[in-house]
């Protein structure tokens, strides 16, 4: 006999059992989350959403979407400094998704947010055409967010990991030529934001953003947030071995635009050299100067080795 396919209320027993009961969750039975203040800390909110076909594609592990979801959610924190705290869910499942795909997305999910010390608050569930949202709370000592807005005449830019592996990765996926894509590299399947280094950044860096749409199009929010110009060096952009024998063969444009790296761009004044390199490996954090803010532009310029400007056809993802 056929069993009956996992009812919504099921899905969210389901998700409580393996998520865990807060507090703030109120175990996750009266649609609401009941939030105490923390004294002398600000909250830091952002949401995320992912659709199928757009963000993950038809046929991806339902391990992958929890990955990509919670990835790209908490990326905006950790860009901010803050340090996750809870999260509310929107999830609207296919009607392709099957009882065996909901539990692995639940496991999955579960597994990442306790990966980054966050905690399920709630949130809701419809029958949908297979997207989520959600929507992170971190916090921060007040006053102390890190906007896009700070960035000085002077001032080094920075990034942390690597550059082009998500880009890389999503394409390798897209034509089924996963055995080019090393576990390591993997960052379309695993996003993995550099949270542990991110409070280091309090009272250090002067502007930061998470790199998602590409280095390119990020970096020009800050040049355009703090009425400044960037220039980036396109030799001390790092690399991972696939990126740069990628880069070799097609040239590094793709990779500075192509979006999904998940990592942290920002600025900081020349003092702060030795000690975000101690914080670095401290958080065996992998850190890169790459460039520096100037005075004239409203965008990055990207300059090859022998001075020459990096012609960019696209500056990176938009929805539309």
């Amino acid at each position: 006999m056929k069993e009956r396919p996992i009812k919504e209320f099921e899905f969210i027993d389901r998700l409580r059992a393996l998520c865990g009961e807060t507090p703030e969750n109120l175990a996750l039975c009266d649609d609401v989350a009941c939030i105490t203040p923390v004294k002398d800390h600000d909250w830091v909110i952002s949401v995320d959403a992912i659709q199928k076909g757009r963000h993950f594609r038809d046929g991806d592990d339902p391990e992958i979407v929890a990955r990509r979801l919670v990835g790209s959610a908490v990326s905006d924190l950790v860009a901010k400094g803050a340090q996750p705290h809870g999260c509310l869910m929107a999830f609207g499942r296919d009607k392709s998704w099957d009882d065996q795909w909901l539990n692995l997305f639940a496991e999955a999910f579960a597994r990442e947010i306790n990966h980054y010390n966050m905690a399920l608050w709630g949130g809701d569930t419809v029958l949908g055409h297979g997207f989520a949202a959600l929507t992170v709370h971190g916090l921060i000592p007040s006053g102390k967010i890190i906007r896009r807005s700070g960035a000085n005449i002077g001032d080094d830019v920075y990034v942390t990991g690597t550059i082009g592996d998500g880009y890389l990765s999503r394409i390798a996926r897209e034509e089924q030529a996963i055995e080019m894509v090393t576990h390591s590299m993997d960052a379309y399947a695993c996003p993995r934001p550099p949270f542990a280094f991110s409070h280091h950044l309090i009272d250090i860096a002067t502007a930061s953003i998470d790199i998602s749409d590409g280095l390119a199009a990020d970096l020009d929010h800050i040049c355009r947030n703090s009425s400044c110009g960037i220039e980036v060096f396109v030799d001390q952009i790092p690399l991972s071995s696939s990126g740069m024998a990628y880069a070799k063969r097609n040239g590094v444009e793709a990779l500075i635009i192509g979006g999904d790296d998940y990592q942290t761009a920002f600025t900081a004044a020349p003092t702060n050299r030795e000690m975000l390199a101690m914080a670095a490996q401290s958080t065996n954090t992998r850190l890169t100067r790459i460039g520096k803010v100037c005075l004239e532009g409203s965008e990055c310029v990207f300059k090859s080795s022998d001075g020459s400007a990096l012609h960019l056809e696209a500056r990176g993802f938009e929805h539309f």
